[in-house]
């Protein structure tokens, strides 16, 4: 389909047949395409057809010419589309306003008609598809919130487990660009939630994609991070999953403000059970030095020894878990891979917490923490398939939405007294 950058100003032709009808443009002869070949809304031999991928407020596709016509098959393009095999994709009249020529390339300017079936297989000599049975979608809302209004936009895009998340990402992209821009100082704050069903129809956690962004080019900069989780789950190994609604919000601010990590101000030692500040320092960019205050408790079973204070972004902690305890992205089963895609990793989330070197386990892609010395003594003599060791695991862990991108990180050096009123196991009575 059309790279995002394909504006939604103008009716973009594309090669190979493939078309694009703008957001908010009058999409034309949507209401009912007329072949004068055929009549309205119905395919005949040498009448015009287009493979829908978008619908709704926007119109993405490819038009071709039927071939075939027979008992409620349709043979059509007489080449491939994306040669992608069996497929369900929709299956709509068209109608060609006009044609380019063009020594070159020349190429035909149409638009989609109404949906009438469902092309079946993709294959290297043409479409073949059905009609009447209409091939499912899925809605896709978007809701563009700016400092100087609302927008809401309706679309509906093709299930195809290759291109469904080009397609999500263009639907997002595009009804950002309608009212707004990419390439300004603006802060880009989204919550994609994604509505799961498995195969036999039960329905699943929810995925909710959530994070912020800022400065040109910062959304189109999100193609992998929004793209990789549809991806991951229409790809995933242990059952089918279907995206059956995706329901979006991008928040606009002006200007971007960025919050870079300059150190941390918390004491060099602690005691068990004892309330400790932190003061995480950020420098405004073309301003100040801004303080974050966190108070944090350490537990009273915390035993003596070296700890380490960190300060970042949630995105930073998401990284560092990906090196501490690797077990837990591991692709165990389909509700480890919900958790994962789950875990907050959003930049305008600013993280302080307290690490131990001590090496902790994480088992089926969850993580055992606070484990006693005999148990962790067990684990570590089990089979390396049961467990999996941790490089270092956390003490403590707060968090705070900020206004505006974290950026950078910083760390401090801690230490736990010993209780004074405790004896070496050798010298007790």
């Amino acid at each position: 389909p059309a790279a995002p950058g394909a504006g939604p100003g103008d009716l973009t032709p594309l090669p190979m047949g493939l078309f694009v009808q703008p957001v908010g443009a009058a999409v034309s002869g949507a209401g009912g395409a007329t072949d004068p070949a055929g009549g309205a809304g119905t395919l005949v031999p040498g009448s015009a057809c287009a493979v829908t991928l978008i619908g709704g407020d926007a119109q993405v596709g490819a038009i071709g010419t039927v071939s075939l016509v027979e008992d409620g098959r349709v043979v059509s393009m007489a080449h491939p589309f994306m040669q992608l095999g069996p497929v369900e994709l929709p299956l709509a009249t068209a109608e060609i306003i006009t044609m380019f020529p063009s020594r070159q390339m020349s190429f035909k300017l149409g638009a989609a008609g109404p949906v009438v079936g469902k092309i079946t297989h993709d294959l290297r000599a043409g479409l073949a598809g059905e009609l009447g049975e209409i091939a499912p979608t899925t809605p896709v809302a978007v809701t563009v919130v700016r400092p100087d209004g609302t927008d809401r936009f309706e679309f509906t895009v093709a299930r195809e487990r290759q291109l469904t998340p080009t397609l999500v990402f263009w639907c997002l992209y595009n009804a950002l660009l309608v009212e707004g821009d990419d390439r300004s100082e603006q802060l880009v704050r989204y919550a994609i939630d994604l509505e799961l069903t498995a195969a036999d129809g039960r329905t699943l956690p929810p995925v909710v994609l959530a994070g912020a962004t800022g400065g040109a080019g910062g959304v189109s900069a999100l193609s992998a991070d929004w793209q990789a989780p549809l991806k991951i789950l229409l790809g995933n190994r242990h059952e089918p999953v279907a995206i059956e609604r995706v329901e979006a919000r991008l928040e606009i601010t002006r200007p971007v403000r960025a919050l870079t990590i300059t150190g941390l101000r918390a004491p060099g030692r602690i005691e068990p059970g004892e309330a400790f500040e932190v003061e995480v320092l950020l420098a405004e960019r073309h301003g100040g030095t801004v303080g974050e205050r966190f108070t944090l408790e350490a537990p009273a079973t915390l035993p003596p020894g070296p700890l380490r204070l960190a300060a970042g972004s949630a995105r930073e902690f998401f990284q560092f878990d990906a090196m501490r305890a690797s077990g837990l992205f591991g692709d165990h089963d389909l509700a480890a891979t919900l958790d994962v895609l789950n875990r907050p990793r959003s930049l305008d989330d600013l993280v302080v917490a307290v690490v131990s070197p001590r090496p902790g386990f994480t088992s089926g892609g969850r993580e055992l923490a606070s484990l006693p010395g005999s148990v962790r003594r067990t684990l570590a003599q089990s089979p390396p398939q049961a467990v999996e060791p941790t490089l270092a695991t956390y003490v403590l862990r707060d968090s705070r939405r900020l206004d505006g991108l974290v950026l950078g990180n910083a760390v401090h050096d801690l230490s736990v007294r010993p209780d004074p009123t405790s004896h070496p196991q050798g010298d007790r009575p």
